[in-house]
């Protein structure tokens, strides 16, 4: 969390020039975030370095914003309807296909294959609870977004749900992170609807004085509290690292390199679990070598990642050509 603190207080100091007419979270950014984020998650999963084992749920809570402020933005101009819903599922669930049968077809070669480790809060693999949470997100969305054609009423009905959602899921004592990333997806609701207003907050005279502030207190409680309590303040968190970006100055050019780990992002995600299996129980990389043991945690992710997007491509084509026939 301090690393990501000194590297948001650099920005500040930097005080590049920004131009005034850039949009508000502009696509390039958008990319730049979303092959940056999975490399983060796979740092704090190594559990490497002290400063990361806060970071997950704040970099998840940011994946949430950037869907949420995705989907609203590709709800202007289209119609929301159940094709529309089922294309999201299918980009969420046919990705876990190959990675899904690769673990368990390790735990088997391992004899350590358990039925009851595959069922929980998650899709088989670790670390992927928050596709639960995502699918619970978008049924919700379409669904009020089907109800509601007025961004004012889709924020305030989905406001209304999630609190709800968040009470029972409070009472049933699950997990603060399903809390957390629900609201982090209304956050990303609600900027895009404000964008004007935010750009004018960015464009303010003393606006990097108060982003830098509120960055720095969310980031020192999370540090000070290491509890749920202080995941409430994720979505502002995310919202303060959105716009302190998009207020840099910063150029976030579309490269090769970050088109395609962007590409690669959700399957950066889910084949984490698989990553951590095969270097702490095949390869036999000790954690006590860190710069070695995260080193093949990156190589072995990525590699993993490439495959599995390949794979889901071709699952993807196939399916098309089925039914055109």
């Amino acid at each position: 969390m301090i690393t990501l603190l000194i590297f948001f207080a650099l920005l500040f100091f930097l005080k590049l020039e920004r131009k005034d007419n850039l949009p508000y979270f502009p696509k390039e950014l958008a990319t730049f975030l979303k092959g940056l984020l999975p490399v983060f998650i796979l740092i704090h999963h190594s559990k490497c370095f002290q400063d990361f084992t806060l970071v997950g749920e704040y970099v998840v809570g940011l994946f949430f914003f950037i869907s949420g402020f995705g989907l609203e933005s590709s709800r202007k101009g289209t119609k929301n309807n159940f094709m529309a819903l089922l294309h999201r599922l299918n980009r969420l669930f046919i990705p876990l296909i190959v990675p899904c049968i690769i673990y368990i077809t390790l735990l088997l070669y391992l004899g350590r294959f358990r039925l009851d480790d595959l069922i929980g809060y998650k899709v088989i693999l670790p670390y992927t609870w928050f596709i639960v949470s995502l699918l619970i997100m978008y049924i919700l969305y379409y669904s009020v977004t089907v109800a509601c054609k007025e961004p004012l009423m889709v924020c305030i009905v989905m406001t209304i749900v999630i609190v709800a959602m968040i009470g029972a899921l409070t009472f049933l004592k699950v997990s603060s992170t399903y809390r957390v990333s629900s609201l982090a997806f209304l956050a990303g609701i609600y900027a895009f609807n404000t964008k004007s207003i935010l750009m004018r907050c960015i464009n303010g005279k003393y606006f990097r004085y108060i982003c830098l502030f509120i960055f720095a207190f969310t980031t020192l409680f999370a540090i000070l509290d290491k509890g749920s309590s202080a995941y409430i303040l994720i979505p502002l968190w995310c919202l303060c690292v959105v716009s302190g970006l998009c207020g840099s100055g910063l150029k976030f050019s579309i490269k090769p390199l970050g088109k395609f780990l962007s590409k690669i992002s959700y399957e950066f995600y889910i084949s984490q679990g698989i990553t951590v299996l095969l270097v702490n129980k095949i390869l036999n990389i000790s954690e006590i070598y860190r710069g070695g043991y995260l080193l093949a945690l990156l190589s072995l992710n990525l590699i993993i990642a490439i495959l599995c997007n390949y794979s889901t491509n071709k699952i993807h084509q196939s399916i098309i050509n089925l039914v055109k026939k």
